[in-house]
């Protein structure tokens, strides 16, 4: 089977990933249940502090209903063959799951100031979307990390003021078959948007960044609980420190992606292989191996200080890619043993991460945004596959995909020349089988 997760690139439309929204204050949850059919068919860096983060509880989130609205032309699903499956009224982000799609619109109340934004589930199964919950004084949605355990979805979440420096981080708690959503917020003011997380053993392990500090949090999904695990301090005035740039984790271990630097040595990349209580157990210095691309020798160490929208370790490959320029894909399955990483192929800088929120070891979903070109990873026989996917005759050149466990994929077809962006955006949901493998031909 193929998996995957999301991309966030310069060179792609980021409205696509993740949504600026406002710079105001006061974020609360408004929970609507209305259901509406269809109308288509421990720490190695300090102590752990034991202070638990304030949690929205679902009691008091303020009820209410709204009504669909029709700000933008929104985007539409169709199959294999061109049939239309549903339309939707907004061009807004959306999360794939198993059964259907977490998206967000604008709120009725809040369409002119888009000062908040409101979470939408819809079935394939029974073609009936549930309004879920607003979240006022949005700042930014950093959907690259969701996350979807069974019927819940995590989505790392900014509210308050981004020039002002007091955004406060939060982790958005969707529950999509009880139609119920909270907010998890982590005492971290001021940290950057940009956040990151993963899953790990019934909890949720969540990097927040500051120009002074990174600080390690993990919720519990069974306690509510939420711990300080690690801090890692940076000296933004000779700038030198350490900081981390994300976190991710396999069936065993989490991993950080720890950069550091100093007043006298350019910064570097390694990889941090931590248990549960962020203790070491492995280190991997993988510097020389993130940036090519044609980068100019003089902006490399630049490249290494960027934030980072994908880093995960599967089965012992690396695949990796930042804000800007650089992705890489790389095996260290032999350097935890002194070996050099290698090299698995060389990415260029439109190469996008396919959106995947599920917990996964078995491979990698990426496509470029010059070709046609669908390829998929498999970190057990190292294989790399290429496949297009063809609609009545015509192959469609992808501009996002997202990937689900059960080998569903839903593609954005890339608008035409001279078609814009804020035309409706026009996705196709099939089965993997649909997909037509490359020839050397």
């Amino acid at each position: 089977k193929f998996q995957f997760l999301p991309h966030a690139s310069s060179t792609v439309d980021r409205s696509n990933d993740s949504q600026y929204l406002t710079d105001s204050n006061d974020s609360i949850i408004h929970n609507e249940k209305t259901t509406i059919d269809s109308t288509t068919e421990g720490s190695n860096k300090g102590k752990q502090d034991e202070s638990i983060s304030e949690i929205t509880p679902i009691n008091d989130i303020v009820l209410g209903n709204s009504k669909p609205y029709y700000s933008d032309p929104g985007f539409s699903i169709y199959d294999n063959k061109g049939t239309l499956l549903s339309s939707f009224n907004q061009n807004r982000q959306l999360i794939l799951t198993p059964t259907g799609l977490v998206y967000v619109q604008l709120p009725e109340s809040d369409l002119s100031s888009e000062k908040s934004v409101q979470f939408v589930y819809y079935s394939f199964l029974t073609r009936e979307t549930k309004e879920l919950g607003i979240i006022q004084n949005m700042t930014y949605m950093a959907l690259y990390d969701a996350i979807t355990i069974g019927n819940q979805v995590f989505v790392p979440v900014s509210t308050g003021s981004m020039a002002s420096h007091k955004t406060e981080s939060h982790i958005c708690c969707i529950d999509f078959d009880s139609s119920t959503m909270k907010l998890v917020d982590l005492n971290d003011i001021g940290a950057t948007p940009y956040s990151t997380m993963t899953f790990f053993k019934g909890a949720i392990y969540f990097v927040t960044e500051t120009d002074l500090h990174s600080v390690v949090w993990k919720y519990s999904l069974e306690t509510d609980e939420v711990l300080k695990m690690a801090e890692y301090t940076f000296d933004p005035s000779n700038m030198s420190g350490e900081y981390i740039r994300h976190i991710t984790s396999d069936s065993s271990n989490l991993y950080l992606l720890r950069g550091e630097m100093g007043s006298d040595k350019p910064a570097r990349l390694f990889i941090d292989k931590v248990d549960e209580n962020i203790n070491p157990i492995s280190t991997i210095d993988i510097t020389e191996y993130i940036y090519l691309n044609g980068i100019d020798e003089n902006m490399r160490y630049d490249e290494l200080r960027q934030p980072v929208s994908h880093f995960e370790v599967r089965n012992g490959f690396v695949y990796y890619e930042n804000f800007s320029a650089t992705r890489s894909l790389i095996d260290i399955t032999e350097a935890e043993s002194g070996h050099d990483a290698i090299r698995v192929t060389e990415l260029s800088p439109d190469t996008c991460r396919a959106f995947y929120s599920e917990p996964d070891e078995s491979s990698f979903c990426y496509y470029n945004l010059d070709d046609e070109k669908i390829c998929f990873f498999d970190t057990y026989s190292k294989k790399i596959s290429e496949y297009y996917l063809e609609v009545d005759g015509t192959i469609i050149h992808p501009n996002q995909i997202h990937y689900t466990s059960n080998s569903k994929i839903l593609i954005e077809k890339r608008p035409e020349d001279g078609k814009s962006y804020n035309d409706a955006r026009k996705f196709y949901y099939i089965d993997t089988s649909y997909l037509t493998e490359c020839t050397n031909d």
